[in-house]
């Protein structure tokens, strides 16, 4: 496994999670539950942006999602990586960690 603090972060190598929230206060509040898990373990290898769909309704109609939230990971604009709805399955957090991993091991490696 990859140890996230021994990696560059630098905004330009750093991978970025794009979390698209309801705008509704309640969907919000069990978003922010993921979203703790999440912080703890990617950061600061990922960086995490958070959006809602009243926000930024232009972007959130540019990825065509089909439920929200909507989890994207990014790599210099290239989308590696997304889930739609809820996560709530230790499986989606793993392919996630997963992704990243990769992603982060290519950095080092110069790909």
């Amino acid at each position: 496994m990859v140890t996230y603090s021994a990696l560059p972060t630098t905004a330009s190598q750093r991978p970025v999670l794009l979390v698209v929230t309801p705008s509704e206060a309640k969907k919000r509040a069990e978003v922010d539950q993921v979203m703790e898990t999440i912080q703890t373990e990617l950061n600061p290898a990922v960086q995490i942006m958070r959006i809602t769909d009243t926000t930024h309704p232009e972007v959130v109609r540019s990825f065509n999602f089909s439920a929200l939230p909507a989890f994207v990971l990014l790599q210099q604009g290239q989308e590696l990586w997304w889930h739609t709805g809820q996560i709530d399955s230790p499986d989606v957090f793993l392919e996630l960690y997963q992704q990243v991993e990769i992603i982060l091991h290519k950095t080092t490696k110069g790909s």
